[in-house]
């Protein structure tokens, strides 16, 4: 009998019990392409996909959310603490779970989240080849060519996708370092990286991208630091531009001009730090380059 390769979404489904199932039989061609799986109390689960939504049979109830928080925690939800106080957790696997409850505020500040109401499963997915376009055009032979580059995208556009994927080409030739602040990228577990990020990569699993660049720089020589959703408050991007290290990095947006308006953009242009953007788009466009630019 000739077994067909699991994909993502059967291993998701481990976590999903009161749906598993039904997860487990859907066809394996709609397996492929489920970007996020949505999860509300008392209504049916939906999978938003490459190809629209989908409503399946199985009903959220009320005392199954406490339940899939156990298991997206792996039975440890103090050890979770800090994500879930920013609404944000990752399985193993790197797909990263968004959380929607009541906050509980000290001071101003989120500590936690209780009384949870729904859960946003955004499925990680590696697309060997999402990056050619990208690399064919950014990437010469010549190192003294390479500048830096800002993946653009509004969200689900793919932009960790083809960061994965171009960390793998790239890595066939020069040294790369990925900063994995959330451990969406590499997904690694039990030292072992589950995506193919290639034979020259190196991953700072679970370092804030400031202390990993810090890292990266002082111990790993890399010819490229990678870094998903950058923020105007990463000094050290600064310092591994000056230090004849080449960024790549992604960050959301609707189009390259209107990143140009971010404050990490406005920053960029201070420190003298060129960067080339590329904007990814959406809906049947997923991971394919809409737009050129520079910041």
């Amino acid at each position: 009998m000739i077994q067909t390769k699991r994909t993502e979404l059967d291993y998701i489904a481990e976590y999903l019990p009161f749906c598993k199932n039904e997860l487990l039989s859907l066809p394996p061609d709609l397996k492929r392409v489920v970007r996020e799986i949505r999860v509300r109390v008392g209504q049916p689960i939906f999978l938003e996909t490459d190809k629209g939504r989908v409503a399946l049979n199985s009903v959220c109830a009320p005392e199954f959310t406490e339940e899939l928080l156990k298991l997206f925690t792996r039975y440890s939800v103090h050890s979770y603490e800090k994500q879930l106080a920013e609404g944000l957790l990752t399985l193993v696997g790197g797909h990263r779970v968004g959380i929607c409850g009541t906050a509980v505020v000290q001071h101003g500040v989120v500590t936690a989240m209780r009384d949870i109401t729904s859960y946003n499963i955004r499925v990680a997915r590696e697309i060997v080849g999402a990056a050619d376009t990208l690399y064919d055009r950014y990437f010469p032979d010549n190192t003294a060519n390479f500048t830096n580059l800002i993946i653009l995208g509004k969200p689900l556009s793919g932009k960790t996708t083809v960061l994965r994927d171009l960390a793998r080409i790239i890595s066939k030739t020069y040294k790369c370092t990925i900063i994995d602040e959330r451990g969406e990228i590499a997904a690694k577990s039990d030292n072992r990286i589950r995506f193919d990020l290639g034979a020259n990569t190196d991953v700072l699993d679970l370092f804030p991208k400031g202390a990993g660049i810090l890292t990266a720089i002082r111990g790993l020589s890399p010819d490229f630091v990678l870094c998903d959703e950058i923020t105007a408050q990463q000094d050290e991007l600064r310092l591994c531009a000056n230090s004849g290290v080449s960024l790549i990095m992604t960050a959301h947006a609707a189009t390259v001009a209107e990143y140009r308006r971010n404050i990490a953009a406005a920053r960029f242009a201070e420190w003298g730090m060129p960067v080339n953007a590329v904007l990814l788009g959406t809906g049947k466009d997923i991971g394919k380059i809409k737009e050129y630019g520079s910041l």
